[in-house]
């Protein structure tokens, strides 16, 4: 998830002292296949659940309400059959056109998300890796866990050393070398030593925090959604980075997962959102399995504009957002001009 360069905060502060920003908004080459893809992981406050790594909060609930008013208010928000339709010759998009996307459905997609789209007239699409509906943890989030909230003097990965974990700063060091290891390597495919690892964790009861429910929507919530105005698509069966599996486990992945949908959700969705989605971890081979499992849209986090009369539909960008984004630089980042820095600098 990029963050503001000196550069890009000089350009929209200039923009937005001069009073550039209403006329840039009304620049771009206007096509009617133009569409501002954006991109959620969680919506929270890090006390509501402090087991959870805040650094992958997008946006506070009360953030989350300002941008999407801004959205109702200035933009077009389209729900995703909008775009399928744009995307195959149908109706075009409305100028600045905006859709919702949402990954890996935790809790504050029904506590929150839904709830302030709903409010404002806007559909999101969440986009769930299947394994962990209602049950399991992600690794990302065991892996939070127990560096800092074990009380362990250190911890060990498969085949490392170990690393210690007493300090704030030696707590951060080794959640980002481990986090770094897991995406960059087999480990990733391979949890089992994490499973074996967190569940001696939590035998341990000793880690400062009781949950009475998994951290992620289960089938009938994502049912309630479904019918509340919440569209939802494939994002793989156990979330893999997809470069890092075989193309076999990929058709796996993807066909479990899109299965479990129909059957329990009645969803088949032509739409897809690769796992972590940079573009280091989308090969070609991965993008031609994607399309020919049938999917017509696919997205991943290349912050920028989607075009879909220029991108390649199984490479559409998203735009990312981060909790210190103020709403000035949220709403200037929705602009034609700015999306072309995001990608350029």
């Amino acid at each position: 998830m990029s963050k503001l360069t000196p550069f890009k905060e000089a350009v929209y502060s200039i923009s937005e002292k001069s009073g550039a920003a209403g006329m840039l908004q009304s620049l771009g080459g206007f096509t009617g296949a133009q569409v501002y893809v954006l991109a959620y992981h969680r919506v929270d406050l890090p006390e509501h659940r402090p087991w959870l790594n805040p650094e992958l909060i997008n946006a506070s609930p009360a953030q989350f309400r300002a941008q999407m008013e801004l959205v109702a208010r200035n933009y077009h928000p389209v729900g995703i059959e909008d775009v399928l339709n744009a995307a195959e010759g149908g109706k075009k998009l409305p100028r600045n056109a905006v859709v919702v996307t949402v990954d890996d459905g935790y809790l504050d997609f029904q506590e929150t998300i839904l709830p302030v789209c709903r409010q404002h007239g806007i559909r999101p699409l969440l986009f769930t890796p299947t394994a962990y509906v209602g049950e399991g943890t992600f690794w990302w989030d065991m892996l939070y866990q127990m560096v800092y909230f074990s009380g362990w003097p250190q911890i060990s990965a498969q085949g490392t050393g170990p690393l210690r974990i007493l300090t704030a700063e030696e707590k951060q060091s080794a959640l980002n070398h481990l986090s770094h290891l897991i995406k960059q390597s087999a480990l990733e495919k391979d949890h089992n030593w994490l499973d074996t690892l967190y569940r001696e964790f939590l035998d341990q009861a000793r880690h400062g925090f009781v949950k009475d429910r998994c951290d992620t929507l289960d089938w009938d919530e994502l049912r309630e959604a479904s019918r509340n105005g919440a569209d939802i698509a494939a994002h793989t069966h156990t979330h893999p980075i997809v470069s890092r599996i075989s193309d076999e486990q990929v058709r796996q992945e993807i066909r479990q997962c899109r299965s479990l949908l129909r059957s329990e959700l009645n969803s088949d969705l032509p739409v897809f959102a690769y796992p972590d989605g940079l573009a280091a971890v989308i090969t070609p081979d991965n993008r031609r399995i994607v399309r020919e499992e049938g999917f017509q849209l696919a997205f991943t986090m290349i912050g920028r504009r989607a075009e879909l009369d220029h991108d390649p539909h199984d490479y559409l960008p998203r735009l990312g957002t981060w909790s210190k984004l103020r709403l000035r630089h949220f709403h200037l980042r929705l602009m034609p001009l700015f999306s072309r820095i995001q990608t350029q600098r």
